[in-house]
């Protein structure tokens, strides 16, 4: 038996997906307490019907990772990259040629993009130090206000 985020995360959907599904009787699910939970040969059923239709999310997995439905759960191995969800999607997809889909899979990052991500980070330090100072001042500033009065009110 499988709960909806175990499903979520192995179809890489949202658990809000999974629960429409029973919702709408598509998944058949045993409520257990507030939460569903799904027979493993029951969600290898749907896995395969909704893998074959088209322009469902499933088969669209299906069709760039090459999984097949019934297999999902019977192959452990499929069960992960299913749950590996955008990483392997962008593996599976960089062994496609771009053209196909007009992607282009991210360039590795090179020294200068860690040096460039170093100084920004650093920008971004001193920017919260001076902004950090500038609350102090500020607060020393309505300190000495209040000091100001207070002394004129004792007098």
């Amino acid at each position: 038996m499988l709960s909806t985020k175990e499903i979520s995360e192995m179809l890489n959907v949202s658990e809000e997906t999974v629960r429409r599904w029973i919702r709408t009787g598509e998944l058949e699910a045993t409520q257990d307490g507030k939460s569903y939970v799904v027979d493993d040969s029951k969600l290898e059923d749907f896995v395969e019907k909704k893998s074959a239709i088209p322009g469902t999310s499933l088969s669209k997995m299906q069709n760039l990772i090459g999984l097949v439905g019934s297999n999902i759960l019977a192959n452990q191995k499929a069960k992960d990259m299913a749950g590996l969800g955008v990483e392997i999607l962008a593996k599976s997809l960089s062994k496609i040629k771009s053209s196909d889909f007009g992607y282009t899979p991210p360039e590795e990052p090179t020294p200068e993009d860690y040096e460039e991500k170093i100084e920004s980070l650093k920008r971004q330090k001193k920017k919260l130090e001076l902004e950090y100072q500038m609350k102090l001042l500020d607060i020393e500033d309505e300190i000495a206000k209040y000091q100001r009065l207070a002394k004129s009110s004792n007098q």
